[in-house]
C-alpha cells in the first residue's frame, strides 16, 4: 500500500514538473478492462467496496503498473528499459467520457516521456479514443503505436493455425470479420484476401461501411467471394469469426453463431458475451491478441494463461524499441510490408504464438478434439443434405 502510494506521488511530480528525459526506453499504456484487473494489478483495493474503487479510480492521474525488463536492442545487446503506465479508467468510462480520457492518455504520454520511453505504446482503448495516437505520433525523437501491424499479423497466424489444426478446407471456409473498417480489421482483410476462400463477410457498424467500401479498392481477390454488410447476425454463416471492434460491451450473442463455430477474439474487452461462453460448448473461442514472449517479464497480470505471455500489441511497442529499423518506423502505417517487417523482428526477439486461451485459461487438447468433430459431422450432414 505504501509503495502504491508513494509511487503515485513519484508519478504526479513527473507528470506536472519533470522535463522530458531523452533515452532508449519503451512503454506501454493500459487501463483496465473491468474490476477484476485492478484487483489483480492493486489487491489490497479488494478491501474496499466495489463501487467505491470504480467511482474514485478515474479521480486519479496515470501511474506506473510495473517494470519491463528483459528487452534487449539487436543492434547492440544492450538492454532497455520499459514500463507499464496505467490510465485509471475502465473500458465504459473511457467510451462514455472520451475528452477525459485523452486528456489521462496525454498524461501518461508525458510520464512515459519524463521516464525516457522513445517508444510509447497504446493498448486497449487507449488506441481507438485517440486514433492510434494520430496528432499525438511524433513528439521529437518519441514514436506512438496502437501496435496494430503486429496484431493484425497474429490474428493472421491464428487464422492460420486454426484452418490446420481444425482441418478447414480454405476454398470451402467462409470468413466474417467484425470490425471490418478499423486498422487491425482492414490490414487482416488485405492479407486474407491475398489467399482464396470460399467468402469473407465484412461486418461493422452502418456509418462505417463506407470506409469498408473504399479499403476494397486496395483489395484484389478474383477467386473469393466478399461481402459487406452491418448485420451482426450475418456471423452465423461464418465457419471462422474474426472480431476487432472498439465496443465497450459485447457485440456478439449466443444465438449469432453456428455450432463448431472458431471465434478469434481480439476485442480488448471482448466482444463476446458470458451467455455465449456459459451456454454454447459447441463453439470456441481464442484470445486473439496473445503472444508468447520468452525472457521478458512484464510485471503487470494481465490475467493470462501463462507467465511468459503478454499482448502483441506491447510486442509490436518492443520491436520497434528493440530494432534499427526504429528510425524509419511511420506510426499509423500498416500496408502489409510493414505487417510483415514488424513480424520478422519479433520472431528475431524470440516472440511467437500463444497456445490457444480463452478468458486467460488454456484451451486444452480434448476440447480442440470435440470442435473438430462437430465440424466434421456438420460438414458431412450438409454434405449429404446437399445431395439429397
Amino acid at each position: 500500500m505504501i509503495k502504491f502510494f508513494s509511487g503515485l506521488v513519484f508519478d504526479f511530480i513527473k507528470i506536472y514538473f519533470s522535463p522530458i528525459k531523452k533515452g532508449d526506453g519503451f512503454a506501454f499504456i493500459v487501463h483496465p478492462r473491468g474490476y477484476g484487473d485492478i484487483i489483480a494489478n492493486i489487491p489490497f483495493l479488494k478491501i474496499f467496496p466495489r463501487t467505491l474503487i470504480i467511482r474514485i479510480f478515474p479521480l486519479l492521474w496515470p501511474f506506473t503498473v510495473s517494470k519491463i525488463t528483459g528487452l534487449k536492442s539487436l543492434q547492440d545487446g544492450k538492454e532497455l528499459k520499459g514500463w507499464v503506465i496505467g490510465v485509471p479508467m475502465l473500458a465504459h468510462q473511457i467510451m462514455e467520457n472520451r475528452k477525459l480520457a485523452r486528456k489521462k492518455i496525454a498524461q501518461a504520454v508525458k510520464l512515459a516521456k519524463s521516464k525516457g520511453a522513445k517508444v510509447i505504446g497504446l493498448g486497449a482503448l487507449t488506441g481507438s479514443v485517440t486514433k492510434g495516437g494520430a496528432g499525438l505520433s511524433r513528439s521529437g525523437d518519441t514514436i506512438i503505436t496502437a501496435g496494430r501491424a503486429y496484431t493484425a499479423y497474429i490474428i493472421k497466424s491464428y487464422v492460420d493455425d486454426a484452418i490446420e489444426r481444425f482441418g478447414f478446407s480454405r476454398k470451402e471456409l467462409s470468413i466474417a470479420i467484425v470490425g471490418a473498417a478499423g486498422g487491425v480489421g482492414s490490414a487482416v482483410v488485405r492479407m486474407l484476401a491475398a489467399t482464396p476462400f470460399k467468402k469473407i463477410i465484412l461486418i461493422d457498424l452502418e456509418r462505417k461501411l463506407e470506409k469498408v467500401r473504399y479499403s476494397l479498392n486496395e483489395i484484389k481477390s478474383k477467386n473469393t467471394e466478399i461481402e459487406i454488410s452491418h448485420q451482426i447476425r450475418r456471423v452465423r454463416e461464418a465457419d471462422l469469426i474474426i472480431t476487432v471492434t472498439n465496443a465497450p460491451e459485447a457485440v456478439i450473442k449466443s444465438e449469432d453463431v453456428k455450432p463448431g463455430a472458431i471465434i478469434i477474439d481480439d476485442a480488448q474487452p471482448s466482444d463476446i458475451s458470458p451467455e455465449l461462453i456459459k451456454t454454447r460448448n459447441d463453439v470456441i473461442i481464442i484470445e486473439a491478441g496473445v503472444i508468447a514472449a520468452p525472457n521478458i517479464k512484464v510485471g503487470t497480470n494481465f490475467r493470462l494463461a501463462n507467465k511468459d505471455e503478454t499482448y502483441c500489441c506491447l510486442g509490436e511497442v518492443m520491436s520497434i524499441a528493440a530494432s534499427e529499423w526504429i528510425s524509419e518506423y511511420e506510426a499509423g502505417n500498416i500496408t502489409t510490408d510493414v505487417v510483415y517487417k514488424i513480424s520478422q523482428i519479433a520472431h528475431k526477439i524470440g516472440f511467437r504464438l500463444a497456445p490457444y486461451q480463452t478468458f486467460g485459461k488454456l484451451v486444452h487438447e480434448e476440447r480442440i478434439e470435440e470442435i473438430r468433430n462437430i465440424i466434421i459431422n456438420t460438414n458431412n450432414h450438409n454434405s449429404v443434405h446437399d445431395c439429397s
